[in-house]
């Protein structure tokens, strides 16, 4: 069952790198309306203190010192396995640190789910009972000692 997650895990990340490889790389937008592409069917939200779509899941819960909060909603997560919102944001934590917070969190939570930390790259990949999440954390590219945290939804 591991391999199953370790695989969706992999996909997922070709996914996302390939979501990435579409943005223009400008990153000057400061709006906090969202901004919507009928191409895409996307809608993000980005600043600190942007409040999560209604409409996105909020199962995993955002840690209180996020910053750079960013939702997207990337499909219509009306079919199992289609990927519905993806959660990003910065903590200026280690990756140790926000990997104990949220393993807390889930275990509070009482949610189902298998986790792996490899050096310094976390994954968790679970059930909400109403949604298949993926839950990554990584160290920031940009900030020494700092974390990227990433939060995907997918139907179950």
């Amino acid at each position: 069952m591991i391999t199953v997650y370790k695989c969706k895990i992999v996909v997922l990340f070709i996914l996302i790198a390939a979501l990435l490889a579409g943005c223009s790389g400008n990153n000057e937008e400061t709006s906090t309306t969202p901004s919507t592409s009928n191409e895409k069917n996307v809608v993000t939200q980005k600043d600190e203190n942007s409040d999560l779509s209604s409409k996105a899941p909020q199962d995993i819960p955002v840690l209180d010192s996020a910053k750079d909060l960013k939702v997207t909603k990337v499909g219509e997560g009306a079919v199992r396995g289609d990927l519905y919102y993806e959660i990003q944001y910065h903590m200026e934590t280690s990756v140790e640190k926000t990997v104990e917070q949220y393993r807390k969190i889930l275990d509070d939570l009482g949610l189902d789910y298998a986790d792996q930390l490899e050096e310094e790259d976390y994954s968790a990949v679970g059930s909400t009972g109403t949604w298949e999440f993926h839950l990554m954390i990584n160290p920031s590219p940009e900030i020494e000692g700092d974390t990227i945290v990433k939060i995907l939804y997918l139907k179950l």
